[in-house]
């Protein structure tokens, strides 16, 4: 299971696994802007620990 992924060339989006949901779900975010991927890393959907 990946955590992020890019996905597609210059005009793709960041998958990113949403951890929030684990162990019970798995759903990736797909994700264009910056401001997303920064309130991501806030909100723990993205953590560096397993």
């Amino acid at each position: 299971m990946l955590t992020l992924r890019w996905v597609g060339g210059p005009g793709g989006y960041l998958s990113l696994l949403d951890q929030t949901l684990l162990p019970a779900r798995v759903k990736y975010l797909r994700i264009r802007e910056l401001s997303v991927v920064i309130d991501a890393i806030r909100r723990l959907a993205v953590r560096g620990a397993p």
